[in-house]
Formats: structure tokens, C-alpha cells, sequence
């Protein structure tokens, strides 16, 4: 359902392309690119609900190694834990103190796989960008913040044709930085007289599919919080990853 969400949002045109009014001194006329949508109610939905399951799976994996190891009852703290800092996951897993029982508290069986797999120390160059952290803030943020949004992150604008008339001077940029509902300045053209009567321009305008804010800026230079769409399939076999290790116990 998630795939073809992203395959329709992917399809369709997240931005409009239009021109101004050409200046009758010097000839010269502006192209403005305005981002249209950035995202969609029906694919935060289901991508709220599509990493909030995976996270719940590794949830899941922790209360069969509870009851594994011989404890019948879970705590409201015992979940699958999730850290970028050795010294966090020690202080919440491994050195818990009397009054907080550990995230894992009483298990015997499988703690070495929940550590390998912990950001800090399968992915120790850079733990804060491993699926797992990625996952872990998703599911945090969608829950108690803000919903994790699908939107379309503009990289290029290219004016592929003027219709009726060749300019005689022009320049473009690629550097794209828009806001929802502003108006960027992406082109300009300038033509000699006679002046044409009407311009009808076409442009393509390259991207990727991001999750992040919807209100934050989703420009070429605003990395932002915005994570690559493709990086769910990563967090996605990652926990499947996890899931078999875990079963081969």
C-alpha cells in the first residue's frame, strides 16, 4: 500500500511553472517555480502507520526474550532498545538501577543480537543515520510531534521550451530552496522587439521523495531533517534482519 502511495505522489506534479509579466523597457521576463504540494494526507497515514508497526515488531521481539528467559509477567518499561550512545544503553539496559527496572530487564536469552544491532555499534562511523536511529526518531516524532510526512524535495529546474519565440538573452538556476506557497525565481528571459504577445513555458523540475516536517523548507541546500523515502527499505530489512537472528536462537 505504502509502494503505491509513493508511486502515485511520485507521478504526479508537486509544483507549478508560470511567468511573469514581461517588462516593456528592457524585454525582459521572470520564470518562477511555486512548490504546490508537499504533502499528502492518505500517504502520512499509512507511513505513520507503516514504521510505527516495524517498530512495534522489535517491541514484539523483546517480549518473546522476556518470556524466554523465564519471566511471566512483562513490565511497562521492557521494550527492544534503540540507542546511538554506548553510555545511554548501559545506563537504560545494562546498569538500570533499583527504582527502573532495564529495558530488558531479567533476560538471558539474546541480548548479544539486540547489541550488535544497536547504532552505536553496528553503524559506529556515523550511529545517528543507522536504520534503527532513523526508525526510532520516525516513530517518536510521528507519535508525539508531528506526523512523518511524505513531500517532494525540488533539486533542479530545467526550461526545456519557449513556445512561440527565442529570447535572446537568458539564465537559470538550479539552486532551489522553496517553501510551501512561495514563489522562486528560477529563470529569466529576455526578448527584442516586437515583443511577443504570448509565452507559454515548459519546464522540468527534478527531486526525490523525502520524509520530514511538512512546514520546514525542502530545498537543494536544507537537508534538514528530511530522510530519503529509500531509507525505509533499509529500516524495513534491517528489522527483518533482527526478526531472523532472533527466531535462529
Amino acid at each position: 500500500m505504502l509502494d503505491l502511495e509513493l508511486r502515485r505522489l511520485k507521478d504526479s506534479d508537486p509544483y507549478t511553472v508560470w511567468h511573469g509579466q514581461m517588462d516593456e523597457d528592457s524585454g525582459w521576463c521572470d520564470v518562477y517555480v511555486r512548490q504546490d504540494l508537499l504533502t499528502d494526507s492518505s500517504a502520512t497515514v499509512i507511513l505513520g502507520d507503516y514504521v510505527g508497526n516495524l517498530r512495534a515488531c522489535l517491541n514484539y521481539l523483546a517480549s518473546a526474550l522476556v518470556r524466554a528467559s523465564g519471566i511471566d509477567v512483562l513490565s511497562t518499561v521492557h521494550a527492544f532498545p534503540v540507542f546511538t550512545s554506548r553510555t545511554k544503553y548501559d545506563k537504560q539496559v545494562v546498569r538500570a538501577g533499583v527504582k527502573r527496572a532495564g529495558m530488558l530487564a531479567g533476560v538471558t536469552i539474546g541480548l548479544d543480537v539486540v547489541r550488535r544491532h544497536q547504532p552505536f555499534e553496528y553503524s559506529k562511523s556515523n550511529p545517528e543515520h543507522d536504520p534503527l536511529a532513523v526508525l526510532q526518531d520516525l516513530t517518536n516524532t510521528d507519535k508525539h510531534r508531528y506526523p512523518a510526512t511524505v513531500m517532494f524535495r525540488p533539486e533542479g529546474v530545467q526550461i526545456f521550451s519557449i513556445e512561440g519565440v527565442t529570447p535572446t538573452e537568458q539564465w537559470g538556476t538550479d539552486a532551489l530552496d522553496l517553501r510551501l506557497g512561495e514563489d522562486i525565481k528560477v529563470a529569466a528571459f529576455r526578448f527584442d522587439r516586437p515583443f511577443p504577445s504570448e509565452l507559454h513555458v515548459e519546464a522540468s523540475l527534478s527531486g526525490r521523495q523525502v520524509i520530514g516536517r511538512p512546514t520546514r523548507v525542502i530545498g537543494l541546500h536544507s537537508e534538514g531533517e528530511a530522510i530519503p523515502v529509500e531509507m525505509l527499505n533499509d529500516i524495513q530489512e534491517r528489522v527483518l534482519k533482527i526478526v531472523q537472528e532472533v527466531h535462529a536462537l
